[in-house]
Order: structure tokens, then sequence, then C-alpha cells
């Protein structure tokens, strides 16, 4: 019998089921994202690289022990399954959008023997703004390596994706494209905190030239366009700020520890960024605080990244320092007020 089958109670063979993560999927379709010729029109997207951050410091010194090249590195797309295992998707509502994307509900449409959820997240990256939505995928990449991170302190996700070239292009001009239709927000240059980056930096390093050398280096949108899509597990509503809720405080501050631990600085916790998850079970338990966390922070494309080990003991407390540096504010942090760090 084939390995991947189980018995179920009444003795028939079944598929056996896989949790869905980052390595699962290297194709995505996207039913109805936009119209064309008066037609639903369907995106078919692949996995994409991702875009490193520049590792952070308070401060380096000639001292400083390099980040191990593997800590850094982003997923290598061209080593996921060889075989080609296509999440399709039907994109539904939209619920909201930031400076970076567009974003929607999907219902998922694959019948696989992954555990994947009857909706996901889509967030569609605005015209300019790839770069952004490449360094947040590059961000849960990061949280998918570590303990207590990702599904349990932020969302699950199932990979960055890119449609290049769209042929035709006017399946994807402003009036047929849906994400793009109705942008609140603008669609500003895409400017990153690395951008600035200049040997000798005391506060940045790109070690092993990942940041220099990403396509998504100096990217700008040219004639040929590319559409980005990071797909996440949907969340619910966001913590009702001002409120003050001793309870849910203290959870969020949890949550925000456990990303420290890892040398994940988030830099953009605001109220609007701790959405409430939809489903908790056993494997969301955050082993470090023995409890189910009632929150997930989202948005890292303004995140910093340190390297937080034995050799550099002084990264974790200033990464603590940087991490709680406006939260602790109570009522007078952007957390509760909403203004953007």
């Amino acid at each position: 019998m084939d390995r991947s089958l189980e018995i179920n109670a009444e003795g028939l063979a079944q598929p056996e089921i896989h949790r869905a993560g980052l390595l699962t999927f290297t194709h995505l379709n996207i039913r109805n994202i936009g119209r064309l010729n008066k037609k639903p029109f369907t995106g078919i997207f692949c996995r994409e690289d991702t875009f490193p951050a520049a590792r952070s410091s308070v401060a380096f010194t000639k001292d400083t022990p390099p980040a191990p090249l593997e800590a850094w590195k982003p997923i290598d797309i061209y080593k996921l399954s060889p075989t080609r295992r296509r999440l399709k998707l039907s994109l539904g509502k939209r619920i909201g959008e930031g400076g970076t994307a567009t974003v929607y509900s999907a219902t998922v449409q694959s019948s696989s023997n992954f555990d994947l959820p009857k909706t996901v997240c889509v967030k569609v990256a605005k015209s300019s703004r790839n770069r952004s939505l490449a360094r947040e995928a590059w961000y849960y990449e990061q949280l998918s390596r570590e303990e207590n991170c990702e599904g349990i302190a932020t969302p699950r996700c199932f990979g960055f994706f890119a449609m290049c070239g769209v042929d035709p292009p006017e399946a994807v001009s402003g009036t047929t494209f849906r994400p793009w239709q109705r942008i609140e927000y603008g669609d500003e240059e895409d400017i990153l905190r690395d951008d600035y980056l200049h040997p000798g930096d005391s506060y940045l390093r790109d070690e092993h030239g990942l940041t220099a050398k990403s396509m998504w280096h100096g990217f700008k949108q040219g004639e040929s366009v590319i559409i980005c899509v990071l797909v996440l597990e949907e969340l619910g509503a966001p913590y009702p700020s001002p409120l003050i809720d001793d309870d849910a405080l203290r959870d969020i501050r949890e949550i925000l520890t456990d990303l420290a631990h890892v040398g994940i600085v988030h830099d953009d916790a605001r109220f609007n960024n701790v959405l409430r998850p939809l489903i908790t079970n056993s494997n969301t338990l955050c082993s470090r605080h023995k409890k189910i966390h009632n929150w997930r922070l989202i948005d890292f494309d303004r995140a910093r990244r340190f390297l937080i080990s034995e050799s550099n003991p002084s990264e974790l407390s200033s990464c603590f320092e940087e991490q709680f540096l406006d939260f602790d504010r109570g009522q007078n942090s952007y957390f509760m007020r909403g203004i953007p760090s």
C-alpha cells in the first residue's frame, strides 16, 4: 500500500494529511483576480525569491562575528519539491489596504492531502511596492525557522509568488485588475531601510552580499509588469484600540518577547497589526509561555533582524530594548494611537 495512505475507521485507505507551509507549493492560481474581455481572469503565479534584509546591530565593531550564511539566506525556490504542487484560490472580498499591499480573503479550491484552511489571506503588492512585499516574505521565511513564531505568534505563511510579464498586458490595467482598481493610499516609491546601506555602516551590514545581489535590490517596475503576492493564514479582527485590556496587552507583550528572543524587532507594532487568530489548536502552543496566544503579529516589511547568539549576548538586551521602546508607553504609544513609527 502507498505509504501516503492511512486506514480510516471503516477500514478504507485515505490520504495522509500533511501540514502545509512555506515548502509546500511551487505554483499558484488565483481565479477572479481581474477581468479580461468582460470575463473573469485567472492569475498564474510561480514561487519567487524573497528579499533578504541587511543585518541590524546597535553597533558593529571590528570584532563582531559575521552572521552564519545559512541563517540569512532565503529559501532556495529551486530546491522545493520536484512535484509541481499548485495552490488554487478564488479571490473573495477585499479585507483592507496598507502602504504596501491590498489584502483579500480567498477561498481555497485545491483538493490535496494538506491541512489547508477553507480561506486564506492574499496580499497583492501595489504596482511599485514589490520590493517591500518581497522583504516581508523573507521575514516569514525567517520566522518559520524559529521556535514560537510562525503559527504561534505570527500567521502561517504558504509562500511568496510572482506573475511576470503578464500577457496580455491589458489583463492588469487599472480598470481590470481588481487589487489595483481602488487604491486609497497611493502607490509611492518603494524605499527600505537598507537602501541607505554603505561600507563601514555601524548599524547595518550585508555580510554575505545577499541584499545587494538580490533581484529586488534597486528593482523598479518596467514595461513587463511583475505582480507579487504573499499568501498567509487569514486572521480576524485587530486589537480594539484604544481599549485597555490588561490580559490582551500582556499576551501581545509576550508575542513581542518571543520575537525579540530570535532577534526580530517589528518596528511597527500598531494595534491594527495585531489580529485575532480564527483557529487555535494544540499546534499553536507557545512553549516559552506555556499557553496559546490569542493574537498574531503581522506586517514585517519594516522589521529589523539582529543576530542573537552566545558570542554576542549584548545583542539580546539591545533587541529587547528596541522592541519595547514605544510599546511600554501605554496609551501614549503609537501602538494605542495607531500612528506609524
